[in-house]
């Protein structure tokens, strides 16, 4: 808008020079001894304000649209930097009721790497004991993982809690087994002074800390008067706010069957019936079929919000369980160069 602006500008100013330079050198009407004529400098008047006014006029428009629009931006970036405000205390609440402060989030990685460690063990009992024929992925046993430090150890107290959990993973042979399996893992996780522990969950810590954040991230995405680059830069600063230990947590948040919303549940391609047949169609049309049949391509890309934002990129390459790289091949982490595919995703992102 600014740009057009300047353009009609550029165009409007040289043009009352030219109109004025016209009028004074091809005409004797502004001698100093002439007797002014109304009509001719009424005409005059008539021919620089039909071309010139109207022009300037659009100028005006457009810088007034211009105003509003980043009067609204600047609501919009209010409002995102108040829910970051809120993360931002949201963490603060989290770690007052810690002793190690921020350490809490270093702290339940760990917990959540021996409780792995604990699992994988109990799957090669299972194998051992011929109830299975493989080993689980990696992915599947950090989910099992993960659900379980969420809700704690101690739902082998509470069957209802346990059904539930166990329905996350649709009962499988590794979730069944390792619930089976708890009061042995209880061994390796004494019970503590701290308000937050495994046995009893982070459940009420964690649930409201990823709500929020889920909230964040959707809000700043969801803003169309916004562009991709400015979008990045606001989910960029949030990011900066996340330690690599709340990275990790939260990508592993993100596998589990809690956190599939931010990515994995959402599909590379999704079509209604409508588009199913525009699509179709695309395919006979020469360059706007084709650019119409990369939107549909792209447009769920768009709501996959790890990649999009590259939220996980700052986990140092070996800290977490598994690598962030096999579930997230597209995000660019740190110190890596962009991917051609990365490139091509991004062309479409809005």
């Amino acid at each position: 808008m600014k740009r057009l602006s300047k353009i009609l500008l550029i165009i409007g100013i040289p043009l009352a020079i030219y109109f004025s330079w016209t009028f004074y050198f091809h005409s004797d009407y502004m001698k100093v001894n002439k007797k002014i004529d109304a009509a001719v400098w009424g005409q005059f008047g008539d021919i620089v304000g039909g071309v010139l006014g109207t022009v300037f006029s659009l100028v005006g428009v457009l810088l007034l649209v211009e105003t509003l629009r980043g009067s609204e931006k600047g609501q919009i970036e209010a409002k995102i930097f108040d829910l970051v405000k809120f993360h931002r205390e949201n963490v603060s609440e989290i770690c007052n009721s810690y002793a190690g402060g921020r350490l809490i989030f270093k702290t339940i990685t760990e917990e959540i790497k021996t409780l792995y460690d604990k699992v994988t063990e109990c799957e090669a009992k299972m194998i051992e004991d011929g109830e299975i024929s493989s080993e689980f992925l990696p992915h599947e046993k950090l989910n099992v993982v993960y659900l379980i430090s969420f809700f704690g150890l101690n739902i082998e107290h509470n069957e209802e809690l346990k059904n539930k959990v166990c329905t996350f993973t649709s009962c499988s042979d590794l979730m069944t087994k390792t619930l089976e399996y708890i009061p042995e893992l209880r061994k390796s996780f004494p019970e503590g002074n701290e308000t937050n522990n495994i046995n009893i969950g982070y459940q009420f810590m964690l649930g409201h800390y990823f709500r929020h954040l889920f909230q964040t991230y959707n809000y700043i995405n969801s803003q169309k008067k916004l562009s991709y680059s400015e979008k990045y830069f606001y989910a960029k600063t949030l990011r900066a706010h996340l330690s690599n230990y709340e990275q990790i947590l939260f990508f592993y948040n993100s596998i589990s069957s809690l956190g599939t919303v931010w990515e994995l549940k959402v599909p590379n391609k999704n079509y209604t019936e409508d588009e199913v047949s525009l699509y179709k169609l695309c395919l006979y049309l020469p360059l706007i079929g084709t650019q119409i049949k990369k939107r549909l391509d792209y447009q769920n890309f768009n709501r996959k919000l790890i990649t999009k934002y590259n939220i996980i990129k700052n986990i140092p390459s070996g800290m977490s369980i598994i690598s962030p790289k096999l579930l997230y091949p597209h995000v660019k982490y740190e110190s890596e160069d962009s991917s051609t595919v990365r490139e091509k995703i991004e062309r479409h992102y809005t």
